[in-house]
């Protein structure tokens, strides 16, 4: 179990220290990344070791015998040139995985906001999920953070970049605009844009989706109200220091409640709170200076709370799901 805690009080430390320092922007990234490296190379060079590890390298032999895609199409586009090289689909997923580790890097080493919310929510929140179960959605969400920049044509151009790795981060798209627009202008867009999108997707897609999931039985109590707490605690710091409007926070907080009720009935609804949970995080970046008033410190110990407790959480799952013991791929 050390060899997962250590690096996140690494991470954790480095958080703190660009936090409370003087350091200039060009040191704290050194130090971010200097203390980065040891959990890349632990996820990089992993063996058989997460949940899905095995299902990615079966989709990718898979694609490369038979030319069919069983997920979302830019990932096996970007598994064929990596594996014509490598010519091994477990190298292949490693390759990626490495791939994932840079972008992560550049996303959250823009400004140090980026590696303060990084290292007290992003890392413990979601790193070890998404560089070793999720790697689709964790490269989906890392290109989402580096490519879209508010509602320009720039990130329009961007938007199928992500979704063509993983769907499900359009809902980040969705978010990103409610700050930007009035009620009925969100009503008006989802009710001309749901039909599109089902009509290009297809209802075949979506079917071949709920299946996947519907293997997979509803998360526990415990998990689903842990993750629901844990968004409304961020967004409702946010509201209480007036980061974001009533408006803002109460569509949050409804559509938080939603994939909340629906975690009870699939795992899909504890995807999408953790999808919230991301968004959350890259919302409070902006919102936030890394000074000595006491709003940015209070949310700054929201946000390492609510990683640390989410943290703990994750050990017990990994403590009886494939993490342990651990094992390299040499």
């Amino acid at each position: 179990m050390y060899i997962y805690v250590i690096p996140y009080i690494l991470i954790l430390f480095v958080g703190v220290l660009t936090l409370f320092s003087k350091f200039s922007l060009n040191s704290a990234r050194l130090i971010f990344l200097f203390f980065l490296l040891p959990v890349f190379f632990l996820v990089i060079f992993r063996g058989n070791i997460g949940v899905d590890t095995e299902v990615y390298e079966s989709i990718i032999d898979y694609y490369i015998l038979t030319g069919e895609c069983r997920v979302e199409p830019l990932f096996c586009f970007i598994s064929e040139p990596i594996y014509s090289l490598v010519n091994r689909s477990d190298f292949t997923l490693r390759v990626i995985t490495a791939i994932f580790c840079i972008l992560f890097y550049f996303a959250f080493s823009k400004t140090k906001n980026d590696i303060v919310v990084a290292s007290l929510f992003i890392f413990p929140v979601f790193f070890y999920d998404m560089s070793t179960n999720g790697i689709r959605y964790g490269l989906a969400f890392i290109l989402f953070k580096l490519l879209f920049d508010g509602l320009t044509k720039k990130s329009i151009l961007t938007i199928p970049i992500y979704i063509s790795i993983q769907s499900s981060s359009l809902l980040l798209v969705i978010l990103s605009f409610i700050n930007k627009i009035n009620l009925k202008k969100i009503a008006l867009i989802v009710l001309i844009l749901a039909p599109i999108f089902y009509l290009l997707i297809g209802g075949t897609y979506l079917t071949q989706r709920i299946e996947a999931y519907s293997g997979n039985p509803s998360p526990n109590l415990y998990s689903g109200i842990l993750n629901f707490l844990l968004g409304f605690l961020i967004i409702s710091t946010l509201r209480y220091f007036r980061r974001i409007l009533l408006k803002e926070f109460l569509i949050y907080f409804t559509i938080l409640l939603s994939f909340q009720i629906l975690s009870y009935f699939t795992y899909a609804g504890l995807r999408l709170v953790q999808l919230m949970l991301f968004y959350f995080a890259i919302r409070s970046i902006p919102l936030i200076n890394i000074s000595n008033l006491k709003s940015n410190i209070i949310i700054c110990f929201i946000l390492f709370i609510t990683g640390f407790i989410y943290f703990l959480n994750l050990l017990r799952v990994m403590s009886v799901e494939h993490y342990l013991p651990y094992q390299f791929i040499f």
